[in-house]
């Protein structure tokens, strides 16, 4: 799953801090249906990937999102 979507706001912790879960797939995608997707419109410009703004959204997207976060 893509998720196309990933910033702080979509992801929630225990008390304890010991697990992560992430929310809101409401833009997310199925890859055996599409890897590379031309709908990249979605997500928060400032954890976008540099691909996501030119309207090309890959699996690599989200992991540049992640690297925003935990930046």
């Amino acid at each position: 799953i893509k998720h196309q979507d990933l910033k702080p706001g979509n992801i929630m912790m225990n008390e304890d801090k010991t697990m992560l879960k992430i929310t809101d797939f409401g833009e997310a995608m199925n890859l055996a249906h599409t890897f590379n997707s031309k709908k990249a419109e979605a997500g928060t410009s400032y954890y976008k990937a540099p691909e996501q703004h030119k309207s090309v959204s890959t699996l690599e997207s989200d992991i540049w999102s992640y690297g925003c976060i935990v930046l």
